[in-house]
């Protein structure tokens, strides 16, 4: 897919994807680090410039998170949540649509453009201590070893990803319908 600008604020920024805008059906194809950076190396950020080196393929960048936080460099409130903005990348994977925010965590609608398919990813806060960090640790282990008793007929949300973004642990998990919770508590 060839770039696209979108218009944001006062300027232009650009977007990438690996899924083809025509159908979205057809099987994604990334691109290595080198090559976005030669395509498109003018319209990241420094931050995304140092960042895309960090990962082996490129499925997606988006709108630019700006840095309106005021900690993390700009990417992170008074809380230490991370201040996202639609249409962002998460690890050059995820696109975020939608956020909700908890008091330890926040959960983001995303897109996963290598599979295009509709994931949740749950963003913990930067940890203000050990026990926190650890707390977020253990949180993701016990879901490990629950989605690993899990069969087909336990309803148990999956694991599909896991990895740290600008100081963030990241959980992805197959995105649970609306009525779920409605169904579980009849």
């Amino acid at each position: 897919m060839a770039k696209a600008e979108e218009k944001v604020g006062s300027r232009s920024d650009v977007q990438w994807s690996a899924l083809p805008t025509s159908d979205g059906v057809a099987i994604a194809s990334s691109k290595t680090p080198r090559e976005i950076l030669k395509l498109f190396g003018d319209f990241l950020t420094p931050t995304e410039r140092s960042e895309v080196l960090t990962v082996n393929n490129i499925w997606y960048f988006g709108v630019h998170n700006k840095g309106f936080g005021t900690q993390n460099h700009g990417y992170d409130d008074v809380y230490n949540h991370y201040v996202s903005v639609e249409h962002e990348h998460l690890n050059f994977r995820y696109e975020v649509l939608k956020k909700v925010v908890g008091p330890y965590s926040q959960i983001f609608k995303c897109r996963d453009h290598k599979t295009n398919t509709r994931v949740a990813v749950k963003m913990w806060r930067q940890s203000f201590s050990a026990e926190e960090d650890h707390s977020q640790w253990m949180e993701y282990h016990i879901l490990l070893q629950l989605q690993g008793w899990a069969n087909d007929d336990v309803n148990v949300v999956r694991i599909l990803d896991f990895f740290t973004f600008r100081g963030h642990n990241c959980l992805v998990m197959q995105l649970i319908p609306k009525y779920v919770p409605r169904c579980l508590s009849s």
